[in-house]
């Protein structure tokens, strides 16, 4: 994370070069702007209880031979995202940063397996691979309207999602399969100030990410009758993971200082999830190059959702005047 802040930053130098010198034609009346000279720093701390169904989920609801008796159990995440916002001297030009990472682990769900013949269908449990999931954005917004009662801004940017997702087990052997996607973004935000210290902000924002698949599988296949064959299995290269949705927050603030607000929010993301070229290796099996049993399921697209709300602090520090400021 330390080089993503780092990127940020150094981006960041020759824009605080030209916003550091005041905009004489910038003297807006108070009630029209935010009548500032100096470029503002916000840094937004939160704390969020979530509820994640990953696109694992509904990918094994579409088995036809499963029925599923009980929802999704176990997916609540509880983690720390931060955002770094960077504003000019006149407001009117910005850069935003944000960072969010969290692990799901001990979820699944109780569905009934419907066998041929019936007699043997059985119930089970199914208990995903731990996983973990990495989102990071950059994005340069634009701010037509800078009033003190109302702002909006629409912004332009990058975005990089890491998924993961493996077990390792002396019994079972090994799984591990990783995206590491990375997209544009579009993104428009509004607050509204209706009293004095309370504000409201509304961001929401189309993405679309795209990124190779790693995948790699080590474990040991027994029927019962034939010696126990060692099996591996490799995710081919042409294979992508493609991740596209919408992202959107509400965010009630109070203003508890001239600079110190407390944040609650509400965030829900909603994607899909698309395998690209689907195809993985298996040595030894029938064949040397053998399509996996579930190549056809995994070419649909599948639901990504976040669903949570947040508490958190936002401080906001002025750089300090210039020499032109203070004459």
């Amino acid at each position: 994370m330390i080089k993503y802040f780092i990127f940020f930053i150094l981006f960041s130098i020759p824009f605080l070069a030209t916003w550091a010198q005041p905009d004489p034609a910038s003297n807006h009346s108070e009630s029209s702007s935010e009548a500032s000279s100096r470029p503002l720093l916000e840094i937004s701390v939160r704390r969020e209880d979530a509820k994640y169904r990953p696109y694992q989920y509904y990918e094994s609801l579409s088995y036809q031979s499963q029925m599923p008796l009980s929802d999704i159990t176990g997916n609540r995440v509880i983690f720390t995202p931060f955002d770094i916002r960077l504003k000019s001297a006149t407001r009117s030009w910005g850069l935003d940063l944000s960072y969010q990472t969290f692990n799901l682990r001990n979820y699944g769900y109780d569905y009934l397996y419907i066998g041929i013949p019936v007699s043997y269908s059985y119930f089970y449990h199914s208990a995903f691979n731990p996983l973990k999931r990495e989102d990071i954005r950059l994005l340069g917004f634009f701010y037509p309207i800078t009033g003190v009662v109302h702002q909006f801004g629409i912004g332009f940017g990058a975005r990089n999602i890491n998924l993961s997702d493996g077990y390792s087990s002396a019994f079972y052997g090994y799984y591990f399969e990783k995206f590491h996607n990375y997209g544009p973004e579009i993104s428009a935000k509004y607050r509204y100030r209706f009293a004095e210290k309370f504000s409201i902000s509304l961001q929401t924002g189309y993405f679309y990410t795209r990124g190779n698949r790693i995948y790699e599988r080590g474990t040991i296949a027994y029927n019962g009758v034939d010696p126990p064959i060692p099996m591996k299995s490799w995710g081919s290269s042409a294979t992508k993971g493609e991740l596209a949705g919408f992202d959107s927050r509400a965010v009630l603030s109070y203003a508890f200082r001239d600079n110190i607000t407390i944040d609650l929010g509400y965030h829900y993301t909603f994607a899909w999830f698309h395998y690209i070229n689907y195809y993985d290796i298996s040595l030894p099996y029938n064949r040397m190059f053998y399509n996996n049993y579930y190549h056809n399921s995994k070419e649909g697209y599948n639901p990504d959702v976040i669903r949570g709300v947040s508490l958190g602090i936002t401080v906001a520090i002025e750089f300090l005047p210039n020499e032109q400021d203070e004459q």
